[in-house]
């Protein structure tokens, strides 16, 4: 794991420059100090598992493909699969090896005591998406589960499936957490806590990844995996699951640990490029089955990242209003907008301004930062979208650090604003800061708006600071009329350091009382292994418990 550590991290200084590499390393020691500690799952929990009587007990079909797979990895695999604490399971091997080989001989072994497990060996190698298609041909399960064939699952990985399935019956697909797992399978690192299905960060990577479990008609309704799009094979799948999907289910508990190895992407993303580039083909042709007018492109230096831009199919006259400062905040745009300016950030004289102006779409944005085209038609073609009702940029103060790079609900009870202070090399926990995401609520000081529903939620309450109105006016409609908010860094803004970042106490207060039930709740976009003390997306001392 040290090996592999080093040789990422050189990779990451030649990228980024040390100050980054410097600002990376600690986070991690940081991370990785709190994730040893990380609470296990005993013997006594899992015999409780072993034990459960569920009431629906669902087969559940493990597919992996096999080619040229080493023994000893595929033992662990199937030694972790044997240990699960839920016992109605299949694990359904294809191997396009092609030929006997000691992977034959060490499977038959286990099949002597073991009749769940299912192997054939295929007639010819078949690549990736042809060598799982024939493992998913195997299968009898009601539900079809992914796993490769150098990772491990963690005991109470299928329990944990089934218990969420028999919690919702309408769940068709499921997806948990996940961490690193070095090459002699005992080193746990890297852990990723993921947000509830967040299909605005799904479009810039597939965060969803492992495990994924997805009911068996589904899986079959997609015509299986598309070796058009091998390296980012599961990506398509999953997608494809996802388009007929009536639940997607978060389970927050790592449960799938991926190996790491030179040989993997895991381990030296570089190595498999063409993945990558298949994965903006993914995205491609998920815009078309959607009818969705975008173009797509990887994030450079990001691997597995995309950014989509969404083509204008109409140019509405946008209202900019400027609120404090100069006030020439949108003096130089060469967009069709008409332009207005409220001198401070007084709520009455914000909303008032807001319903006497006639354009359906505003940009609200601090009287000290520029704006330009860019930046309105970028944040105009998320709005523009039917289930999207406000879009929020990515804010800099003048010395280059993060004033808004996101929202997380909770924080100290109330909420709080991803990342603040970061620097403008930092990307964040996977890529938060960076990469488009649906989130709870934006800042106020850049966003826009569709003002269809400004005045059927009552504007901004005027008895609150303004950036705790815009955290209520956008959770007012969200809870009212079902349309979500959404952070668009591609849309970046500078400008000064203002006391309007900042919730006071009165205000929060009222905030927490008002919407009291959704933040016990917890935020769906924020994994609740993750602190909350401060929204900086560190782990917890102590985890969701297994």
């Amino acid at each position: 794991m040290i090996k592999q550590e080093i040789i990422r991290g050189y990779s990451f200084f030649k990228k980024k420059g040390l100050k980054s590499t410097i600002t990376k390393a600690k986070r991690h020691i940081k991370e990785q100090a709190a994730y040893k500690m990380w609470p296990a799952l005993s013997e006594e929990r899992r015999e409780k598992q072993r034990n459960r009587k569920f009431a629906y007990r669902p087969l559940i079909s493990i597919i992996v493909p096999l080619y040229n797979t080493p023994v000893d990895f595929l033992e662990e695999l199937v030694d972790s699969v044997i240990a699960q604490t839920y016992s109605n399971w299949e694990l359904c091997l294809a191997d396009g090896t092609a030929k006997e080989t000691e992977i034959t001989r060490r499977v038959r072994k286990y099949m002597e005591n073991e009749d769940r497990i299912k192997y054939k060996i295929l007639d010819e190698n078949e690549g990736i998406s042809g060598n799982t298609n024939k493992a998913m041909e195997m299968a009898a399960g009601d539900y079809i589960a992914l796993a490769d064939h150098d990772d491990i699952l963690s005991p109470s990985a299928l329990y944990e499936i089934v218990r969420a399935i028999n919690k919702n019956s309408h769940t068709d697909v499921l997806y948990t957490d996940e961490d690193k797992v070095d090459t002699d399978g005992k080193g746990y690192y890297m852990p990723h806590f993921k947000p509830d299905y967040n299909e605005e960060y799904f479009l810039a990577n597939n965060y969803i990844c492992h495990f994924f479990v997805v009911k068996r008609d589904i899986a079959l309704s997609t015509g299986g995996f598309d070796s058009e799009y091998d390296g980012a094979q599961d990506y398509d799948f999953i997608w494809k699951c996802i388009e007929r999907a009536e639940h997607v289910h978060h389970v927050p508990k790592v449960l799938y640990h991926w190996r790491c190895h030179m040989n993997s992407t895991a381990g030296r993303p570089e190595s498999k490029l063409y993945a990558y580039e298949n994965g903006a083909k993914v995205l491609r042709a998920h815009y078309k089955r959607c009818g969705i007018d975008a173009d797509v492109e990887m994030y450079p230096e990001s691997y597995g990242y995309y950014k989509t831009t969404y083509r204008l199919t109409s140019k509405p006259e946008v209202t900019v209003l400027t609120i404090g400062g100069s006030g020439d905040a949108g003096s130089r745009i060469k967009y069709q907008c008409s332009r207005i300016h409220v001198d401070d950030y007084n709520i009455d004289k914000i909303n008032d301004a807001i319903l006497k102006q006639n354009n359906r779409y505003v940009l609200l944005a601090d009287g000290n930062a520029k704006i330009d085209a860019n930046h309105i038609k970028t944040l105009l073609s998320y709005v523009l979208r039917d289930n999207t009702a406000v879009a929020g940029g990515r804010i800099y103060d003048n010395h280059g650090k993060l004033l808004f790079g996101g929202f997380t609900l909770g924080i100290r009870g109330s909420f709080g604003y991803a990342f603040q202070g970061a620097g403008k090399s930092d990307r964040g926990y996977y890529l938060r800061i960076a990469v488009p995401q649906q989130t709870m609520a934006v800042c106020g000081c850049f966003m826009m708006i569709d003002t269809e529903y400004f005045s059927k939620v009552g504007g901004f309450d005027n008895e609150m600071d303004f950036a705790t109105a815009v955290a209520d006016y956008c959770l007012k409609v969200r809870t009212t009329t079902d349309k979500i908010s959404v952070y668009v860094p591609d849309a970046t803004i500078k400008t000064k350091r203002s006391k309007e970042y900042y919730a006071d106490v009165m205000s929060l207060q009222k905030f927490k009382a008002k919407w009291s039930n959704i933040i016990q709740k917890g935020d769906p976009f924020y994994n609740k292994n993750l602190t909350l003390n401060f929204a900086d997306y560190s782990l917890r001392k102590k985890g969701v418990k297994y």
